[in-house]
């Protein structure tokens, strides 16, 4: 092995630094780059010379960014010549290796491809560090290579290291914005780690500034268009960097999301916060509209954090928490990894639950028309029983399935399943409807009334057993493929209803746009219509309402004797809830039925 003798080799620090820097350069391993590739044809060509290659320096190897005349992609590092050009300024000219005692001895001279001319000149950044060499080699000795060759190699060695850096700014850059980019950031928390393992002062906090949701710049993009998008970004980038003027750098790690590191403990995090959320107390303007902005922001105590590769995650994760708690920031707590590991594994196995008939299954909510006490309906309920998380609420699981492509596959399951159950009782003399929810998102798809459609009439159903179920708050932010797909289902036949109807934000005019014609007061009312006047007086004033606009009204969340006669004295029209019975399964719902069918005759 040839190693550099101690007044070559470099000191621990500043080796440790030319790594950093290297890696922070995203170049190796990276695909050919035709600029590059021209140096080095141009090199050959030139000198006169069979090789030349652009190398870089790792730990343990050199990797050749471009090279002629050579095959192998990289060597290891006691091999390369490179290994001594990047320790000096000048550039390293071996007239005959065979003869010179560093390298002698090295594999690439006593074997392919038998070097023996070796001139070499640094690859320095414009801070000084050396990443690697441009070369070239030839396979005879040669003993002419004078200052003025020197010189023209000096010259392309700089062209290279000029694209390189290019490179690099591509590499770390956010072009948009020009502020330091994701790449970047997860770059400077590995070497922050490094510091701290080396016992060097380095930052104590990270904070995040999650200004607006993706969601928010889609639905800017397309209500005022994409070039006032990204005028709106563009903004808020200034708004951001303006308000962290004495903070820096300041990183762009994805859509509004903007990063800085904090030294100086948890108050000097909290007053750049404080700076931040102050930033937008004014609205922005884009193309004269005022646009109001409320950022939340995620704090990290970089102490708390055990892998570098977690800090990033760690600051989102506290973000999302504060955006979804409606309020400004909030700290992370490893707690958060916990749900978001949670979170992870229920989507990632969903999937395989709607292929193993052992996992979800349909329990069914009687519903009881008030006025004949009879059983006229049931509402189908999904349940997950998970073989390692046990029963995951479907409060838990739906509205993450909402928030990906799972969706529409289980309303399929949901629907296919309800509807054969419904058939199965028809067979069996058991009249009833059958009411079953549905997500916006299967609303808003294209193909939804024809797949509704085609299950109906493989399990033999008419339309109008069926009533599908869709929140209130969630028909207040519909796209016009939503009112259009209800109104298609109502043309078949089948029913309408408002579920949850009381907690959103319509009216009672508007949702004659969703061809409703059921009423569901949510149950937080009904169970608490006996506590208070305010709530007598809303759940009876929408009873009332609803029957001069011709719906028909259910009450759910009916659990006592006195709520089941107060909403039958306001002439409800149906109700369901624990005192009548709760979600049974198939089975038990016909043990049920057949009990209470004689009961009530």
């Amino acid at each position: 092995m040839n190693l550099p003798n101690q007044s070559e080799l470099p000191s621990p620090v500043i080796e440790r630094h030319r790594l950093y820097v290297l890696q922070a350069s995203c170049l190796l391993d990276t695909p050919p780059d035709a600029t590059l590739d021209r140096v080095t044809e141009l090199a050959t060509r030139l000198f006169k010379a069979p090789i030349a290659l652009i190398s870089l320096i790792d730990e343990k190897r050199q990797w050749f960014k471009a090279r002629v005349g050579v095959e192998v992609a990289q060597t290891e590092r006691k091999d390369a010549f490179g290994a001594y050009t990047i320790l000096r300024r000048d550039v390293l000219v071996v007239p005959d290796a065979s003869l010179d005692p560093r390298f002698k001895q090295n594999g690439w001279v006593i074997g392919e491809p038998n070097i023996r001319f070796y001139a070499g000149s640094p690859l320095r950044t414009r801070s000084g560090v050396s990443l690697g060499s441009l070369c070239v080699i030839d396979t005879k000795p040669r003993y002419d290579f004078d200052e003025s060759q020197q010189d023209l190699l000096t010259q392309l060695a700089e062209m290279a290291m000029d694209r390189i850096e290019a490179l690099r700014s591509i590499a770390f850059v956010d072009p948009p914005t020009r502020l330091l980019n994701r790449a970047r950031f997860s770059d400077d928390v590995r070497a922050i780690f490094d510091e701290r393992r080396n016992g060097q002062i380095s930052p104590s906090h990270a904070v995040l500034i999650n200004v607006v949701p993706l969601g928010y710049l889609d639905e800017t993009s397309v209500s005022v268009g994409i070039v006032a998008a990204d005028r709106l970004m563009a903004a808020i980038s200034v708004r951001v960097e303006r308000a962290l003027v004495d903070i820096r750098p300041v990183y762009r790690v994805d859509y509004a999301r903007f990063a800085v590191f904090v030294r100086g403990g948890e108050s000097a995090a909290m007053r750049v916060i404080e700076a931040a959320l102050r930033a937008f107390d004014a609205p922005l303007v884009v193309n004269q509209i005022p646009v109001d902005l409320s950022p939340t922001v995620g704090l990290v105590d970089l102490s708390g954090i055990d892998e570098h590769t977690d800090v990033l995650r760690a600051l989102m994760s506290s973000s999302e928490v504060a955006r979804r708690a409606r309020v400004p920031f909030r700290k992370f707590a490893k707690r958060m990894f916990v749900a978001q590991e949670r979170t992870f594994f229920i989507l990632n196995t969903l999937p395989q639950a709607l292929h193993d008939e052992h996992q979800l299954s349909l329990v069914y909510q009687p519903r009881i028309d008030l006025r004949t006490g009879r059983c006229v309906g049931v509402e189908a309920l999904l349940r997950w029983s998970h073989p390692l998380l046990g029963d995951v609420s479907p409060a838990e699981f739906i509205p993450l399935a909402e928030r990906t492509s799972l969706m529409p596959a289980l309303t399929d399951w949901v629907m296919d399943n309800a509807l054969k159950q419904l058939a199965a009782w028809q067979k069996a003399g058991i009249s009833l409807n059958m009411s079953i929810n549905v997500s916006v998102l299967n609303l808003e798809q294209r193909g939804f009334v024809i797949r509704y459609a085609s299950l109906l009439q493989t399990h033999g159903i008419e339309p109008a057993r069926v009533e599908l179920e869709v929140t209130e708050s969630a028909l207040a932010q519909n796209a016009r493929s939503v009112t259009e797909n209800l109104r298609k289902v109502t043309s078949m036949g089948s029913t309408i209803a408002i579920d949850d109807f009381g907690t959103g934000y319509s009216n009672l005019s508007k949702l004659q746009l969703y061809s409703a014609s059921v009423l569901k007061i949510d149950q937080s009312l009904v169970r608490r219509v006996l506590e208070t006047q305010h709530t007598r007086i809303l759940v009876e004033g929408i009873i009332t309402l609803a029957h001069k606009l011709d719906y028909r009204v259910v009450a759910e969340g009916v659990e006592t004797p006195e709520i089941y006669e107060t909403v039958a004295d306001w002439q409800c029209d149906e109700a369901q809830g624990y005192h009548i019975a709760k979600p049974l399964t198939a089975a038990m719902f016909e043990s049920w039925h057949s009990d209470y069918m004689q009961y009530i005759i």
